[in-house]
């Protein structure tokens, strides 16, 4: 997962820094003050992990939402960024390779005088296996980036151009040693590889190559990013029965990924996603689809206890998925097509399916347009069940006290605009916060309405 971003020249983001735990993230701020940039960053990355630059920047809105604007008609012409991260590396077959990974990427991009041509002017990975079990994650606080002893690094670089590995420690060259690699074959076949890639429009995240598949592990991390904006027209749509699982962005994949659980075995849980491409779909160890799929089932009851079971078939003639709802009537049970319910009910199915199978981050924002003030609770009980067992995080931005109500001060970054550049830090008094909110009884949410939070 991502433990640490750093901006600067995206949208309101200048000097920008942004610690993330573990578990919630939620944005707090007026409106104004620079939440939607900050999941469009998100969104960013995770864009970045699918295409390449240019396509990247036109679906984060274009070069004029892209750069920092610093005039009426001028706009900073460069991006720099670094994203830090720790995240389980196991590869199929090869047990003895599992382990943490820390990770830093760092880029620079830039734009023409005229804005039509965005290119990275440079690009640096650094990697450093740390070992370990998946179940014992390593302290986050003993993790010093700087201070770091990297296994591997790469970077590119337009001036003068060109991409290299600058380190590869004996410990990389370990992993290979049973196949008899030496360092030399394994640099020769990074210059091929790099050969038939262009470093200035894809980010190397994406780099193929037989020794580095680690690297494609960061861009997994980075796939969540995209904002769950679920669109319950897209929903309601049947699906191919060859569509990948997986919750999009608007919403849709929902009857693929019930039909994936319920047809699919255990072992073609889509746990090793990065070989072929990365996918943000990720089955729960220890726990079975069948188990996953009942409490799904008895999450959708909570909106509406006349269900008594969602389920999909595959029509014969097309091929196409389709979702039924079993409902309980005075007569008996009738089954009725996903189209039949409210609009309520939909989003709520696609939302807590996303956030039971999505693998890592995704963004959500203000949940209380679309959701039932009761269901922000649950959601809030949902996002931590989920985010615990698979190490991960959300990020959300709401204006909701009752969800507020049913966060801890530990979640909540507080966003302001200071002279048209976005800021945001995490209360300096939690515990104090945390105290006083048992001590009387007023939720977060309270303290959130009062204003009690901006000085905290």
């Amino acid at each position: 997962m991502l433990t640490h971003i750093s901006v600067d020249g995206f949208r309101s983001l200048s000097n920008f820094e942004m610690e993330i735990r573990p578990g919630l993230n939620i944005l707090i701020g007026p409106n104004g003050s620079g939440k939607s940039n900050i999941i469009s960053y998100f969104q960013f990355l995770s864009r970045l992990a699918r295409t390449g630059l240019s396509d990247a920047v036109s679906l984060t809105g274009g070069a004029g939402a892209f750069f920092q604007k610093t005039g009426e008609t001028k706009y900073t012409n460069r991006v720099t960024a670094v994203t830090r991260g720790l995240t389980f590396v196991e590869e199929i077959d090869k047990s003895d390779r599992a382990g943490w990974m820390l990770y830093e990427y760092r880029f620079g991009i830039h734009a023409s005088e005229r804005f039509d041509s965005i290119i990275f002017s440079e690009q640096e990975i650094r990697l450093s296996s740390i070992g370990g079990v998946r179940s014992d994650v390593p302290a986050m606080d003993a993790l010093q980036h700087e201070y770091f002893d990297w296994d591997l690094v790469i970077e590119s670089s337009t001036t003068p151009a060109h991409a290299r590995v600058v380190k590869l420690s004996d410990g990389w060259l370990a992993r290979e040693a049973s196949k008899a690699i030496s360092r030399k074959d394994i640099l020769d076949q990074f210059d091929r590889d790099i050969s038939e890639a262009s470093f200035e429009s894809i980010s190397l995240i994406r780099l193929r190559s037989r020794f580095f598949n680690p690297i494609l592990y960061i861009a997994g991390d980075f796939l969540g990013g995209e904002t769950l904006s679920i669109d319950p027209a897209e929903v309601k749509r049947p699906e191919d029965s060859a569509r990948e699982p997986g919750i999009r962005s608007d919403g849709s994949g929902l009857a693929a990924t019930l039909w994936h659980m319920l047809n699919e075995p255990t072992y073609k849980a889509y746990d090793y996603p990065y070989y072929s491409r990365p996918r943000n779909f990720q089955y729960w160890r220890g726990r079975g689809w069948a188990k996953v799929y009942k409490q799904l089932q008895s999450l959708i009851q909570l909106v509406n206890s006349q269900i008594q079971n969602v389920y999909v078939t595959n029509e014969p003639f097309d091929n196409q998925l389709k979702i039924k709802v079993r409902m309980e009537g005075p007569r008996g049970d009738v089954d009725l097509p996903l189209s039949a319910m409210s609009d309520g009910t939909i989003k709520w199915a696609s939302l807590i399916t996303a956030i039971l199978t999505h693998r890592s981050i995704f963004a959500i924002e203000e949940p209380e347009n679309f959701l039932h003030p009761l269901m922000l609770t649950e959601i809030v009980k949902l996002m931590r069940e989920s985010t615990s067992e698979k190490f991960s995080f959300v990020i959300m931005t709401t204006h909701s006290e009752t969800l507020l109500n049913a966060a801890s001060p530990y979640d909540v970054i507080v966003v302001s605009m200071e002279h048209g550049i976005t800021r945001g830090r995490r209360p300096a008094n939690p515990d104090q916060l945390l105290r006083e909110i048992q001590e009387t009884g007023f939720g977060l949410g309270h303290y959130y309405l009062a204003g009690d939070l901006s000085d905290a």
